[in-house]
This record gives C-alpha cells, sequence and structure tokens, in this order.
C-alpha cells in the first residue's frame, strides 16, 4: 500500500447506489448498514475520523465515496469548519493549479481580481480532493509541497499562505499501479503524509450484503 494514507477500500454494489447512495438528500447520508462487512469499515472510520489522519479512499466511480469522506468530516473536530470538494479531474493542466491554491490579479490573462484556491477555501476543516489520480504530475510535486509545508503560494504571487486542512483523497485508480506506470508520484503517498506523522493504514473492503440491500430500500421508502 501507500505509505502515509489511512487507506479505505471501497467497493459496494451498484443496486445499493441505485437505491439511496446516490442521492444528494441529506437522509441518503444516514449510514443504513447492517452487513457485519459493512459496520467494520464503518466502525474504523470513526476510529480514524477524530484524528488530523489524512484518508486515501479508492474505489469505482458512484461507490459513494465522498459520502466516506463527508461522513469522516462530521465525526471529526473539523465538523463546524468547511467541507470543500473538489473534482481534480474537474479541470484543464492550465487551470488546476489556480483552482486549487488560487491566484493574484494580473497572474494571467482574465485574472482580473485576486481569488483564494480551494485550500484556502477550505481552511481549518476539509478538503476532499476526489480523483486525485487524474491529476497532472506537475501539479501533484505542488501538492506535495502544500502538504508538507502546510502553505499555499497563489498562482502570481511569491509569499505563503499558512493553512490547517485536513485532506481526504479518493481515486477509481489502483495508485500503485499507476506509480508502476509513471503516473503517480510515489513521493505523493509515501513522503508526503507520513511528514504529518501518519503511522497506520486500514485496508477494508466495504460490501453491501442482502441485509444492507433490503435495510437501505426500506430506508428510501419511509
Amino acid at each position: 500500500m501507500l505509505h502515509g494514507w489511512v487507506w479505505c477500500r471501497v467497493s459496494i454494489l451498484r443496486a445499493a447506489r441505485r437505491v439511496c447512495w446516490a442521492s444528494a438528500s441529506i437522509r441518503a447520508r444516514a449510514q443504513v448498514f447492517v452487513d457485519p462487512r459493512s459496520i467494520e469499515l464503518l466502525e474504523r472510520i470513526q476510529l480514524v475520523a477524530p484524528s488530523d489522519a489524512n484518508i486515501l479512499i479508492i474505489g469505482e466511480t458512484g461507490t459513494g465515496k465522498e459520502l466516506i469522506a463527508r461522513h469522516v468530516h462530521s465525526l471529526s473536530g473539523r465538523r463546524d469548519k468547511p467541507f470543500v470538494a473538489v473534482n481534480c479531474g474537474a479541470f484543464s493542466e492550465t487551470l488546476v493549479e489556480s483552482e486549487l491554491f488560487g491566484h493574484e490579479k494580473g497572474a494571467f490573462t482574465g485574472a482580473f481580481n485576486a481569488k483564494p484556491g480551494w485550500f484556502e477555501a477550505a481552511n481549518g476543516g476539509t478538503l476532499f480532493l476526489d480523483e486525485i489520480g487524474d491529476l497532472p504530475l506537475s501539479m501533484q510535486v505542488k501538492l506535495l509541497r502544500v502538504m508538507q509545508e502546510r502553505e499555499v503560494v497563489r498562482l502570481g504571487s511569491q509569499h505563503g499562505i499558512p493553512i490547517d486542512v485536513r485532506v481526504v483523497a479518493a481515486t477509481n485508480v489502483h495508485l500503485q499501479h499507476a506509480v508502476a506506470a509513471g503516473h503517480f508520484r510515489s513521493d505523493l503517498g509515501n513522503r508526503a503524509l507520513a511528514a504529518c506523522g501518519i503511522q497506520f493504514g486500514v485496508d477494508v473492503r466495504l460490501v453491501a450484503g442482502p441485509a444492507d440491500l433490503a435495510r437501505t430500500k426500506a430506508h428510501c421508502h419511509d
């Protein structure tokens, strides 16, 4: 595994996703699983969430990774601070730095005003980086530095801005394979978070069993 991350592997049956998890309602965020394997994952999340450990969630697209990230945030000491969700694959390589770290006025054509990035927006809280495996290698280097130094430098600035952010990252890519293929930097997983004092890992599969499906359907129809 990639050292330094608290690692949760998520695999949820598509039927369960269609029934309730894909819903954006508050009720859909309730944890209704009764399957022992599902409960085991949730119990381990409850152990990890109160810490400031950064977390890597691995699972297929649509399996509820953001819901798990929100659950971690709600159980943490940062629950009253911002939770900011960002899809790393939604921005072009030319825009992703500005989106994550912000920019100063005049930093590039069209930058008519200074703008804080998502790290600043999440300061004090949790930043959920979805599909972190889609970040270009050049951005992975900069993300590594931000996580190690705990400060961001806006595009067009030479001054660092201190941040206090817990990172929960997610991907549908097996990062060890991506590292071997040269698409993901091993030091981002192995050094950045280890430098924050994280020395443990969790590798759990969440599988919605028949009991979960029945319970989920009942919950959604109440």
